[in-house]
């Protein structure tokens, strides 16, 4: 633990104690000293155990400001300081107050905050040809880990610096991992691993396909279904059709970004129901929207055993979106709202990860 070695000067407190004999033979005089001879307090994160020297003739008492945890204990000369760990990140100060022979000294207990900084995301190649070397700066002990479930990471720690070595990816769709840091004092957090896929054309070929769609009715009655995302035009690497949402066999497209993020179109003309347009719109707040810049969206979470796009809130109009709608119109445009011919809450598409 290193500490700062702190010096005060003496004070002295001088009494003077005059006496008179009978016969005014002379003057009597006392000198009693009080002081601080040294100070040994300042403290790192895991705290510790330090001590104040005190010089006094009289008896003297002590107590720190913050008992809660800075504790003192009386041994003779010395105040036995015991600080314990702190997992905050600023430094915090207590003080210990000495009082003697009706004066008070003051010293400062200083603690360092707890920090343990690392990178918050490491990227890796699909296949890479060597490992990731980072650099960790900390000012208190820490242990890393991998938790259970990413078997493609492993790692190695060694003085600040960790060296994290991934298997190749065997998918064109990225996968997350993430490690664990837990301070002695106590403080967990994590670092994410995120090891790129394909290119844009195998990342969209793997979404093609039968995806299991999972959702609440307008009762709010869960139900499920089949569905398949087809490419919607050659050559076209953003947009599916969805069909199977609907026993009318509407499809509606889903939109596609190289970010991983996918979100249907709020507003799209998807057909005729007997002679009334219909058209894919969004529903919250108790409000319709057929708003064309409102959006439904999902982002992909490929880091199970499942690909997942779980559909909500694009935080995109001023309420929260809640569902997809087939919305049933008088007239195109769309306008003369009739009702909804099926309602989608809390979207989600699953399929198995390729």
């Amino acid at each position: 633990m290193k500490k700062a070695l702190y010096y005060f000067a003496i004070l002295s407190v001088a009494f003077f104690l005059a006496s008179c004999s009978d016969d005014d033979d002379g003057v009597q005089q006392t000198v009693a000293t009080f002081g601080i001879i040294e100070s040994d307090v300042y403290f790192e994160a895991p705290g510790g155990t330090g001590q104040i020297k005190v010089k006094h003739s009289d008896d003297y008492t002590a107590f720190s400001t913050h008992p809660e945890w800075c504790h003192i204990a009386k041994n003779g000369d010395l105040i036995v300081v015991r600080v314990d760990g702190h997992n905050g990140l600023p430094s915090r100060t207590a003080v210990v107050k000495v009082t003697s022979q009706g004066q008070t000294i003051e010293v400062p207990v200083t603690q360092q905050g707890s920090i343990v900084a690392f990178p918050s995301d490491v990227e890796i190649e699909r296949n890479p040809a060597e490992s990731t070397i980072v650099e960790i700066t900390a000012n208190t002990g820490y242990s890393v880990a991998v938790p259970d479930g990413y078997g493609w990471v492993t790692i190695s720690h060694v003085n600040d610096e960790l060296t994290i070595t991934a298997t190749n990816n065997p998918s064109a769709l990225p996968r997350r991992a993430q490690i664990r840091f837990t301070s002695d004092t106590g403080v967990v957090s994590y670092m994410s691993i995120l090891q790129k896929g394909g290119t844009d054309q195998e990342i969209y070929n793997m979404l093609l396909g039968t995806w299991t769609a999972s959702y609440l009715d307008v009762d709010r009655v869960a139900q499920t279904a089949t569905v398949t995302l087809a490419q919607k035009a050659a050559g076209n690497y953003q947009e599916f059709t969805v069909s199977g949402l609907t026993s009318d066999s509407f499809t509606p497209t889903l939109y596609y970004r190289r970010n991983g993020r996918t979100f249907f179109a709020a507003r799209e003309l998807l057909g005729s129901y007997i002679i009334f347009p219909v058209y894919s719109v969004m529903v919250g707040g108790g409000y319709v929207t057929w708003d064309s810049s409102v959006i439904y969206q999902a982002y992909a979470d490929t880091d199970g055993t499942d690909v997942e796009l779980a559909f909500g809130d694009a935080a995109s109009w001023k309420y929260p979106v809640e569902g997809y709608v087939f919305g049933l119109f008088a007239s195109f445009g769309p306008s003369g709202w009739l009702g909804s011919l099926d309602v989608f809450y809390e979207l989600t598409l699953t399929k198995g990860r390729p």
